[in-house]
This record gives structure tokens, C-alpha cells and sequence, in this order.
């Protein structure tokens, strides 16, 4: 378990003190998928690196497994480092080894013998996919083959915790899909906590069990990801599930509503049944909906008609399918 308790993290330059994050208390469970949300400056990457003390915080203190490491001093703090392993948003590689030796660094680092740091390296970068690519370099690697890479590195100490700092920013959607699964199966099967940090919903939907939202340096939101997502109270989480759209504040006055899909079944045609058996026509203002493994996962935006019948009879059809749905309001679009 990780406990964070009343970190802050200020940074001093030649003029005055910038707070990084302020006040955070955590509790992140062993085995879950822990989700660190916001928009860019909000402290995410701060207070990643200052759980495994990469960034020793101004105030308050950390904890993995009851073990304080604020408090330990540096030789036992190297050890307790190697139950916490990082991935980092641009790979971090050395250029000048090949993908096994990459691999074997950590190990190389921590006195394992030469010969059971390769055997070890090349199992994990079998559980990762690249049995095919251990003698290339970084340079002969796609970036998707790059996080893998790193991933494998990050397993070499067997750690009990993964931080993922932006791990998937640099990558295109199939790529970013392909190492979020590889993640979660790694949590699955080897048990191991992950700490996501993000600035997109669509990875802390697919992957995170819980999730914290970082505003300014704070924690503004926290709980379950299907609550947050469902019905998000904070303005910033807001944003984040639906992002800004300037194309229909011309709308200012008319009847929005969102539609949440958590898992029902993206083979059912929602829109046009509604359409159909609600004798209502709706337009659709925008949509950012996903099919996982036959599951709808995301949001859909529609403008109902100014009719109060029309209306009445669209919100009861969602409510006997089960559709999560809440009208929202085109200053907070």
C-alpha cells in the first residue's frame, strides 16, 4: 500500500516560492490500477516523482507498506527504491545498448551476476512482446516497442509498485491501446500496483480503477472512476470527461444532454432506437465512444427538442435501458 500523507512540494527560484502540490493525502490499495488526472501544471508529474522520493516533498510524508521513506536514510532508502519501478513518457534508453542490455541495467546496478540478468531480461521481454527484438537498438524501434522496452526494465527488480509518468503521451491510439492492455495484464498477473499519471480520460476509462483529480497543486475529486466519470462534481473533471466545444455555444439556452456509456452493449443501436420508439428526433453535438471488447465505453452529446413531452419520453426510454444521462449546461461545454 502506498500513503501519502499532506505532501506539498514547493520550489524556490530567485524571486519567490512556486507550490507544486499542496496538502495531497492518498491511499493507494495493493494490486489496483490507481489513475493521477489533470491538465498540464497541475502537479501530477511532482507527485509521482515524490512517492518514490525522485523529488523529496517540502512537507508531509510517504509511506509504501507502513515503511516511511521520508524518513529512512539513503542506503536503505536505495532498497526500499527497488520495490518501486518507473516508465517514463520518453522512453529514457540508453541508445548505446540493445533492447536486452537495456534490460539488464537495472540488475547489472543491483550486483545480479551477467548471466542471470540476461536469463532474467530475456523473460521479461518475452512477457512484453519483443522475444524478436533483443539485440536491437532503441534507433531500430518503434515507440510502441520503445515503452515495452522500458516497461521490462521497470519489472527487472521485481517491484511492488509501477509508476507510469505519461507513458503513453508519445504514442498513437493503437499504440497507446496496445501498451494500456499490456499494463493491465501485468497488474493482473503478476499483482503489481500502478500509478497512472494522465492528462486523458480515455486512458484512466480503459485502464484505472481509481482515480485522483489534481487542480493547481490539489486534489479537487477522488473515488471510483465509473462515479467520477458518471457524474464528475469538480469544474476540472468536468472539463476533462467533456473537453470544451466552442461549436455550439450557439446553442446558449437549448435542451443538452449527456449520455454516459460504462459497459453496455455497443452492438445496440441506442440513438436510433431512441429516435424510433420515442417518435423524437435529437441531434448529435459530439461523441468520443469506444468499443472494448463488445462493451460502449464513453459519451455522447445530444440537443433534445424544446418540446417537454418529447423530452419526458426520451429521459424515461433511457432510464428502462439503463443509459446514465444528466444535462449539462452550454457555459460548461
Amino acid at each position: 500500500m502506498i500513503r501519502i500523507e499532506n505532501v506539498s512540494k514547493a520550489f524556490q527560484t530567485s524571486k519567490d516560492e512556486i507550490k507544486a502540490v499542496s496538502h495531497i493525502n492518498l491511499t493507494i490499495e495493493d494490486g489496483s490500477i490507481f489513475g493521477i488526472i489533470g491538465l498540464s501544471g497541475a502537479g501530477k508529474s511532482t507527485l509521482v516523482r515524490c512517492i518514490n522520493l525522485l523529488e523529496r516533498p517540502t512537507k508531509g510524508k510517504i509511506f509504501l507498506n507502513n515503511i516511511e521513506l521520508t524518513a529512512l536514510p539513503p542506503k536503505q532508502l536505495r532498497k526500499e527504491r527497488e520495490k518501486i519501478g518507473m516508465i517514463f513518457q520518453q522512453f529514457n534508453l540508453l541508445e548505446q545498448r540493445n533492447a536486452i542490455r537495456n534490460v539488464c541495467y537495472p540488475l547489472e546496478i543491483a550486483g545480479v551476476s551477467k548471466k542471470e540478468a540476461m536469463i532474467k531480461a530475456e523473460k521479461l521481454l518475452k512477457l512484453v512482446g519483443l522475444e524478436d527484438r533483443m539485440n536491437n537498438y532503441p534507433s531500430q524501434l518503434s515507440g510502441g516497442q520503445k515503452q515495452r522496452v522500458a516497461i521490462a526494465r521497470a519489472l527487472a527488480t521485481d517491484p511492488q509498485v509501477l509508476l507510469c509518468d505519461e507513458a503513453t503521451s508519445a504514442l498513437d491510439p493503437n499504440t497507446t491501446r496496445s501498451i494500456l492492455d499490456l499494463l493491465k495484464s501485468i497488474n493482473e498477473s503478476m499483482g503489481v500496483t500502478i500509478v497512472v499519471i494522465t492528462h486523458e480520460m480515455k486512458v484512466v476509462e480503459q485502464i484505472c480503477n481509481r482515480v485522483a483529480v489534481l487542480d493547481q497543486g490539489c486534489v479537487v475529486e477522488t473515488g471510483e472512476v465509473k462515479d467520477i466519470f458518471l457524474s464528475p462534481k469538480s469544474r476540472i473533471a468536468q472539463e476533462l470527461i467533456l473537453p470544451k466545444n466552442k461549436g455550439i455555444a450557439s446553442l446558449q439556452g437549448k435542451r443538452i444532454v449527456r449520455l454516459a456509456f460504462d459497459g453496455q452493449s455497443s452492438f445496440e443501436p441506442v440513438i436510433a432506437n431512441l429516435v424510433l420508439k420515442c417518435q423524437t428526433m435529437v441531434n448529435i453535438l459530439g461523441a468520443s465512444t469506444e468499443d472494448v471488447g463488445g462493451k460502449a465505453f464513453g459519451q455522447m452529446l445530444l440537443q433534445l427538442p424544446d418540446d417537454e413531452l418529447a423530452i419526458a419520453r426520451v429521459k424515461n426510454y433511457l432510464d428502462s435501458i439503463g443509459i446514465n444521462y444528466e444535462e449539462s449546461d452550454v457555459n460548461g461545454i
